[in-house]
């Protein structure tokens, strides 16, 4: 079936599945951003007024002009595009906004059942009463269920089946209110979201997820899990971008966890979410505190929770309430010997033989993973063992897709003036991946660091929490940073941060 693909200024977007491409990036945007942006291509150089783009946007919704505000400032943000010289969204004083682009309109073709939305929003109102009597009758005819279930088991004559360590449970009882397709849909969207447990994590595979919950939800609009899965989606998503754009997604997830919130207070999905926004989104750390305790009580068995946690700890320096946490639940389940935050542990507290050997244990006997060869780049680093640092340097650009030819160039360099050089290099080139420090500006900070040009680094720092980049939440205690501690610019830096 063909779909709209709208083409402008070397960008493509599809609204179908709100998706924004340019020739380097794929993104995935929040809803309101992907209808603002579906309407400007719909009216392109026209002026648009602020009552048309409310009434399209928000439908009807009683929202003040702010709103209208903070979304064309974050879809210019996502455009690069400057408001004292715009190239995609002119400002008209006193009437709206006007799209300069010259967009033009292309078809493309896919199978997804995603593109019936337009012809089932026809029926919304005939859908959501029969959803209503619907979900009625289902929620009866489970708890029934539930109650037959707990007195056979109560019997003795039906045990619980054991449920897969997973980072996302499958959540049988919300998934048995749903029609036998829309429940396959969920239960392959909860795969898609579980990193590493059943499928490699992934942006096709995130973007997969969100489709199949928002299949879902045009048949269960009201469905919580559905709307929960597409914040975790989102959030996990803009993870392997290094969160760099995790700050577009916070108003939408938020708004997904207060509803979930307000449905049941003990959703462990949406506590953890809350937690893990208010730590590497809002920076608000008591706060985060708080959700991870109550996830942790909410969801006692699940790794991702105790693994976030620990990492809040060592962002506050509390190396030995992780360490102690850590290997508590190592105790309670081995399973958890698979994750390496223990070795982030022992490079924070400097008892960097314990981290290297910690890290090539997991090497040696679990599926590999680029976190390992990131935290031995940067304990070669630490320890001046440049030969590690460039060892595993050479493994993230080889997965990072360079060739040969360049990462002799590199090599080279190496063999003049060891791995200084490399990462003068890779700092002159203003290099955006991340071959373990991180991505930009953080990373170039780190850089910086590493080649002595401690003013760079100063100032690319400063960048970094301008821009709430999640990582600079560890300059307090990241012994990378030792150089810099002394300065007073480094110290009126750590101000900024909480601690």
């Amino acid at each position: 079936m063909a779909v709209r693909i709208y083409c402008f200024s070397g960008y493509e977007f599809d609204p179908v599945h709100a998706l924004l491409r340019s020739p380097t990036d794929e993104i995935s945007l929040e809803h309101r951003i992907a209808s603002l942006l579906d309407y400007f291509c719909q009216h392109p150089q026209q002026a648009l007024t602020k009552e048309a783009l409310l009434d399209a946007v928000w439908a009807g919704r009683i929202v003040n002009e702010d709103s209208l505000s903070v979304a064309v400032s974050k879809l210019r943000k996502l455009l690069h595009d400057s408001r004292g010289e715009p190239q995609f969204i002119k400002t008209i004083p006193g009437v709206g906004y006007y799209w300069l682009p010259d967009t033009t309109l292309k078809a493309s073709s896919t199978p997804s059942a995603a593109q019936n939305v337009d012809t089932q929003r026809v029926s919304a109102s005939t859908v959501q009463r029969r959803d209503r009597y619907r979900w009625g009758l289902l929620s009866a005819v489970l708890l029934i269920l539930v109650a037959v279930i707990y007195l056979l088991q109560s019997q003795g004559y039906l045990h619980p089946a054991a449920e897969p360590s997973s980072t996302a449970s499958d959540q049988p009882a919300a998934a048995a209110l749903l029609t036998a397709p829309a429940q396959a849909k969920f239960l392959e969207a909860q795969k898609l979201i579980a990193p590493a447990v059943y499928y490699e994590s992934t942006p096709a595979n995130y973007r997969r997820a969100i489709e199949l919950f928002r299949e879902v939800l045009q048949e269960y609009p009201d469905f919580t899990p559905a709307h929960v899965g597409i914040a975790e989606a989102k959030f996990e998503m803009s993870g392997l971008r290094g969160y760099r754009d995790l700050q577009l997604y916070l108003d939408e997830i938020n708004s997904i966890v207060a509803l979930a919130l307000a449905q049941d207070p003990a959703n462990g999905h949406a506590l953890e979410l809350k937690a893990k926004l208010a730590f590497l989104g809002e920076w608000d750390l008591e706060t985060a505190k708080t959700y991870y305790e109550k996830a942790i009580e909410a969801m006692p068995n699940d790794p991702g929770v105790y693994l976030g946690y620990s990492e809040l700890l060592l962002i506050r320096g509390r190396y030995q309430e992780a360490d102690k946490l850590l290997n508590q639940l190592r105790v309670k389940n081995p399973d958890f010997y698979r994750y390496m935050n223990l070795s982030l542990v022992y490079m924070f507290k400097g008892d960097y033989p314990r981290a290297i050997a910690e890290t090539q244990r997991l090497i040696n006997s679990e599926v590999p993973s680029r976190q390992h060869n990131h935290i031995l780049t940067r304990i070669g680093v630490l320890t001046h063992d440049d030969a590690m640092a460039m060892e595993h340097l050479e493994v993230l650009m080889r997965e990072e897709g360079y060739n040969d030819q360049r990462i002799a160039a590199y090599r080279e360099l190496f063999a003049e003036g060891g791995i200084a050089a490399v990462y003068g290099q890779l700092l002159e080139e203003r290099n955006e991946d991340n071959l373990g420090q991180y991505i930009p500006p953080l990373s170039w900070a780190r850089y910086a660091i590493v080649t002595g040009e401690y003013d760079i680094a100063l100032r690319h720092i400063q960048d970094a929490i301008k821009r709430k980049q999640p990582q600079a939440l560890i300059l307090h205690s990241d012994p990378h940073y030792d150089p810099l501690r002394q300065s007073e610019e480094f110290q009126q830096l750590l101000a900024q941060l909480p601690n």
